[in-house]
C-alpha cells in the first residue's frame, strides 16, 4: 500500500512540473487571454463562488455601494 501511494506522488509531482513548464513557456500575453477567459467562463457563464466573492467585496469595502462593486 505504502509503495502505491508513493509512486501516485510521484506521478503527481511529475504531471505538475510538467505543466508548470507548459506554462513557463507561453508568452505572458498569452496567459492574460487565458487568465481572462477562465475568468469569463467561471465567474459569468458558471457562477462559481459568485456570492461568496461578493460577501468578501463588501467586507474588504464596506463604504462601496453594491453599484461600485
Amino acid at each position: 500500500m505504502l509503495a502505491k501511494r508513493t509512486i501516485m506522488k510521484l506521478l503527481e509531482f511529475i504531471s505538475f512540473r510538467i505543466l508548470v513548464a507548459i506554462f513557463a513557456l507561453v508568452p505572458y500575453w498569452k496567459l492574460y487571454i487565458l487568465s481572462d477567459f477562465s475568468y469569463f467562463l467561471l465567474y459569468h457563464v458558471f457562477g462559481y463562488r459568485k456570492k461568496v466573492v461578493r460577501d468578501n467585496l463588501k467586507k474588504a469595502f464596506p463604504n462601496k455601494t453594491d453599484e461600485e462593486i
